[in-house]
């Protein structure tokens, strides 16, 4: 599959896959000061593009840590056309990819302005929601190893990309009320109550949390954020009328053992 390692000090005859993830400078200088005590040959791995260039498919960041250096180049040229889901297998053996990083590579090679990626993004940008938070809005599913597992294989489908929006303007309107309207657990609770079966009812929260703010207080998860939510939701109102949310509850969407 490989030939023979080769080297060399000419950096122009490399280029970086349009669809990789960016590169981590941070990471770049910590592999700096490593090379610069430890003499240590990691070839890089490349192969030819459609003219005369050597594209980096593993080992970008080593590629830059020895440019800065001025050291040479030591790369194996791939045989085989690597595809782009085969050089993100590899670079994870290097460095793990983030989440983030699988968004960047794929937001590279969608071409569709409107697909479910630049989507991903356009929400993730507007909102500033955990990860979590978006895959659970936009994709109708909690974030476990399935949902994760579809995200990195390019396979995520926005579900009902409007809902999402009113969903997430309604989270961002509780910032009038609350302080701890942007909070993690405080914001995973309220996705949880409006996934249940009987779905939190957003405009009868939002008129309890203006009446009785100091029933929400600052909590560790959000566990404890569905108990303010529940006491909130149900104060001073009948028996009949009281709904109770937990992170357990069937269909939920729980994140919360």
């Amino acid at each position: 599959m490989f030939n023979e390692v080769k080297s060399t000090k000419n950096y122009e005859l490399f280029e970086l896959v349009k669809e990789n993830r960016d590169i981590n400078f941070k990471y770049v200088d910590k592999l700096i000061e490593s090379m610069k005590t430890l003499n240590l040959i990691v070839p890089i791995l490349v192969r030819k593009n459609s003219g005369s260039k050597l594209l980096i498919v593993d080992g970008q960041h080593r590629f830059e840590a020895s440019k800065r250096l001025g050291r040479a180049i030591h790369y194996i040229e791939v045989a085989n056309k690597i595809n782009v889901r085969q050089m993100r297998q590899l670079n994870e053996n290097q460095q793990k990819w983030s989440m983030n990083d699988y968004l960047t590579s794929y937001l590279k090679s969608e071409k569709d302005p409107q697909g479910p990626y630049h989507t991903f993004a356009w929400f993730t940008n507007r909102y500033k929601f955990p990860f979590q938070i978006n895959i659970d809005l936009l994709c109708n599913t909690p974030m476990q190893a399935t949902s994760m597992s579809a995200f990195r294989e390019g396979n995520i489908t926005i579900k009902d990309l409007p809902d999402a929006i009113e969903k997430a303007d309604f989270i961002i309107s509780l910032k009038k009320y609350t302080k701890l309207y942007s909070k993690r657990s405080f914001v995973l609770a309220l996705v949880i109550a409006m996934r249940s079966s009987v779905p939190l009812n957003r405009e009868r929260f939002r008129n309890q949390l203006s009446n009785h703010r100091s029933d929400l207080y600052k909590c560790d998860s959000a566990a404890q954020y569905l108990d303010c939510i529940n006491v909130i939701y149900n104060k001073n109102l009948r028996m009949k009328d009281r709904v109770y949310y937990n992170a357990t509850q069937k269909n939920n969407g729980a994140y919360i053992k």
